[in-house]
Formats: C-alpha cells, structure tokens, sequence
C-alpha cells in the first residue's frame, strides 16, 4: 500500500495553479503540482555543482535560492485545531446564553398570562 505523503512544512499564502481553460490543478511534465507562490522573504546564496565538460572536474556555481516564510505542518495543524476550538466554544456560549433567553421570554410570558387573567377576572379565583 502507497504512503500518502506529508509535508512537513506549509508555506504561507501558497496556492495550487490552475489551469484556465479546464479549471483544473496544472501540472508539471513530470506529474507535479505547480504553485503560485508568495514573494520571496530574502534570498541567500548556495553553492550547486557542475562537472566541467573537457576536464571532468567538479566546478562551484554559485546560485541564489529564494527564501520564504514558512512554518511547520504540525504547527499549523495545532493553530488550525485552536481556531476551531474557539469557534466551538463560541457557538456554545452562544447557545447557553440563546437557552437563558428563551427561559427568561417563557417566564415573562407566564407572568404576563397570569397579569392579564388577574385583570380580566377581576381576581376572582371563582370561589
């Protein structure tokens, strides 16, 4: 059985490129996704090696990478899980302070009821 694959680490404000006349995910030749990505934070210089084509030698090039913001899939996973905590514990105050009301308007209207027979019977309880 084929593993999924995890990244481990989420780059902020990437999305998937898709492809405007199918609407679809685009991908590379090889079969992977392409991203349009954010704006690079800063760039920082590597060093990629190349063998020379006559001598065979191994021969530096140096090249400029892109460095982005990142963050961790697990921590983004605990932000994403945080945000719907809050929102859960937002909907169940919500719904507490909904019962409350509901309680207090079923009272009110009981006294209300209980006001308008004493004024229409005169408080006669008929005995």
């Amino acid at each position: 059985m084929r593993k999924q694959f995890l990244p481990l680490t989420i780059l902020i404000g990437a999305k998937r490129r898709v492809n405007a006349d199918t609407l679809m995910a685009a991908f590379d030749s090889k079969g992977n996704a392409l991203w349009d990505l954010p704006a690079p934070v800063s760039y920082t210089e590597h060093t990629k090696w190349r063998k020379h084509k006559r001598t065979g030698k191994r021969i530096p090039e140096p090249v400029q990478v892109p460095v982005y913001r990142g963050a961790s899939a697990s921590y983004v996973r605990y932000v994403k899980s945080q945000i719907r905590r809050n929102i859960r514990k937002q909907h169940e105050a919500q719904a507490e302070v909904d019962a409350l009301n509901a309680a207090e308007a079923q009272k009110s209207k009981a006294a209300e009821a209980a006001i308008k027979d004493l004024v229409l019977t005169g408080g006669n309880d008929g005995g």
